[in-house]
């Protein structure tokens, strides 16, 4: 399992609009509900405002990865979004999050989850990634940076 197969194009968004955790998470699960991955984007905003309760996901300077378990799905899906201006994320380190990658998964396959989290944790991990991101200038090319770092480290399965 390598975590770039669960990337989708159009669930790539460059340039998010929210400053908050909660205009955040709203904006990135109506794109999943309007793709069709999602029927139901409350439950999921709720769960993820719930799971932001528990400790911010906020996991480097600039980069969150928040996730939650939801039952409407059978295998996991991953969306992420760019901000410039950066959200507010109630991080440790009190500054702004410029990268968010939301991973969603079935409560079926927690083991796949947590290897999922693992891989993401490397992966953002990575010099300069998130300044490359945030110049891409489409969702294929936030997409290709993404791939050739992936390639770069190997699979942890």
């Amino acid at each position: 399992m390598n975590v770039g197969e669960f990337f989708r194009e159009d669930l790539v968004m460059t340039r998010l609009r929210a400053r908050s955790r909660p205009a955040l998470f709203r904006e990135m699960v109506d794109r999943m509900v309007e793709r069709g991955y999602l029927t139901d984007g409350q439950i999921v905003v709720d769960r993820l405002l719930v799971r932001e309760g528990v400790g911010s996901t906020g996991i480097k300077p600039g980069v969150a990865v928040p996730h939650a378990y939801i039952d409407q799905i059978d295998d996991s899906l991953i969306a992420l979004g760019l901000s410039n201006r950066g959200i507010d994320f109630k991080a440790a380190d009190g500054g702004q999050v410029h990268v968010v990658v939301l991973l969603l998964d079935s409560p079926k396959h927690k083991e796949q989850h947590l290897r999922l989290m693992a891989q993401l944790a490397r992966l953002v991990d990575r010099p300069n990634l998130a300044d490359d991101l945030l110049v891409a200038e489409s969702p294929a090319a936030v997409l290709d940076i993404l791939f050739a770092t992936n390639r770069a480290e190997p699979s942890a399965s």
